[in-house]
């Protein structure tokens, strides 16, 4: 009975994948929500909004080709924490948007930056995909699978609720804390 114990223990190293992975979930659930906001605030326009959403999931086109190049890099973790830093770069993108004044340029800095946003999540979704499968034996799959899957749930729902609470605070403290998150978010990688 204590070999199967220690045979289900998960690795240290997918926990911290799963930390990771929660803190990047929360700061992608509350960028998703706040990146609405903000566009229909900026355009006036619900349709402009409702793109910006679009383009964020955009790259989930390309996901197959992203998975195809991260199954044989051997520098998955370079490009997980390079990834994660352009997503924070690419949020100040929304700053810009904030305090420009020309229409057209605002919509294109906003979809700019959920465009970039998006690809770097989805790369970084790619990397936590293979991690899972490395990481885990066969016989802790399951329960790994059930243990991220939860938390990355719970994720979402402090996701909600803090964009609610950022874009009380105002747009430009939004933006910041929004980067601060998925920076945070590099630190168990």
């Amino acid at each position: 009975n204590d070999v199967k114990s220690v045979q289900k223990k998960l690795p240290s190293a997918f926990k911290l994948m799963v930390a990771s992975g929660f803190t990047s979930r929360i700061g992608t659930t509350a960028f998703s929500i706040s990146i609405l906001w903000i566009t229909l605030d900026l355009t006036n326009s619900a349709l402009i909004a409702g793109l910006a959403d679009g383009f964020f999931t955009l790259p989930l086109i390309f996901s197959f080709y992203f998975g195809a190049l991260i199954d044989r890099s051997r520098k998955k973790k370079d490009i997980a924490i390079i990834s994660t830093l352009v997503r924070a770069s690419a949020i100040m993108l929304i700053l810009m948007a904030i305090l420009v004044r020309g229409y057209f340029l605002i919509i294109f800095l906003i979809y700019l930056c959920v465009v970039v946003t998006g690809t770097m999540s989805d790369i970084l979704n790619s990397i936590r995909s293979v991690w899972t499968k490395t990481l885990l034996k066969e016989d802790q799959y399951q329960k790994g699978a059930s243990l991220s899957s939860g938390f990355y749930s719970v994720a979402e729902v402090v996701g909600y609720a803090l964009s609610g609470i950022v874009l009380y605070l105002g747009y430009s403290t939004t933006v910041f804390l929004l980067a601060a998150v998925f920076i945070i978010s590099v630190i168990p990688i």
